[in-house]
């Protein structure tokens, strides 16, 4: 059935993210997973550059999902796109979907936590951050991560504490 192989999917995505190890290790695997059910994404770059606006972009990222509805990459992208057309209410909407994604990894944790706090929700989007170790509490590049998140959201304490857990 579609729901199964829609959890397979999403378990296959899990796994692949879970055994990179470095940041390059991650890009390679998302390059890899980009096609997320079939969608090239050099061909949603081209109709993106020929899109003039933002809602013509927001046509076009809204197509490519109609033919690939659980592709998180593009999901991510229209979630930029509703911010960057002012579209706050249905860009929490799909913010929603996407945090209760089984799916969603430290990636998309994080464009959710820095969506949050750019749009002044600073504890959910700390929270949000949060969820990145969470789900491998014992991974240590996901600690780092966290770390640095915090660190470049002037949370020193919890990046500290992050660091802390770390080196421990």
């Amino acid at each position: 059935s579609h729901e199964q192989q829609a959890e397979i999917q999403a378990y296959l995505r899990r796994e692949i993210l879970r055994a990179a190890r470095t940041e390059d290790d991650e890009r390679a695997a998302q390059l890899g997973l980009a096609l997320d059910g079939g969608i090239d994404p050099v061909l949603l770059q081209q109709e993106l550059s020929r899109a003039k606006t933002v809602e013509e972009r927001l046509d076009v990222v809204r197509r490519f999902l109609a033919l690939s509805p659980g592709a998180l990459s593009l999901k991510l992208k229209l979630l930029a796109l509703l911010e960057e057309a002012g579209q706050k209410d249905e860009a929490r909407r799909l913010l929603d979907g996407l945090r209760s994604d089984p799916g969603a990894d430290a990636a998309v944790r994080q464009a959710i936590g820095e969506f949050l706090m750019r749009n002044g929700d600073g504890a959910d989007g700390a929270r949000a951050f949060s969820e990145i170790v969470e789900f491998a509490p014992f991974d240590p590049w996901g600690r780092r991560r966290l770390g640095d998140l915090y660190r470049a959201s002037r949370l020193f304490e919890s990046a500290y504490g992050e660091y802390q857990t770390l080196a421990w």
